[in-house]
């Protein structure tokens, strides 16, 4: 299921794409397969970011992102939840959110 996401985002279909990797990480969330499942956490908050730049999807992904961090730092993947930290940031940067921007650089260096 994760291919044909990774498929779907390659050629520009990220409603469906988003849609796959949402099914996958509920599977996977059973699975207890946490450094999968915030990838695909992270990879549905990307998509939707890409298809819908509105305040309420902005939100959205901001809470997923940090699910995923949570998530890396419970698997152990102190570089993949740096990642997710730098994308909080862009995030925020691109909505001018500064004091959002500090915290979560500040929580990246914490990683």
């Amino acid at each position: 299921m994760r291919e044909t996401a990774d498929y779907q985002l390659f050629v520009g279909d990220y409603d469906s794409a988003a849609a796959h990797y949402k099914a996958l990480a509920s599977d996977l969330k059973s699975d207890k397969a946490y450094r999968h499942e915030a990838a695909a956490i992270e990879m549905k908050a990307l998509c939707s970011i890409v298809l819908n730049s509105d305040l309420t999807t902005i939100k959205a992904a901001e809470t997923s992102l940090e699910a995923a961090y949570n998530l890396y730092l419970k698997a152990g993947s102190d570089r993949l939840a740096t990642r997710t930290c730098l994308y909080l940031h862009l995030l925020s940067v691109a909505c001018s959110r500064m004091k959002e921007c500090s915290d979560f650089l500040l929580k990246a260096v914490d990683s």
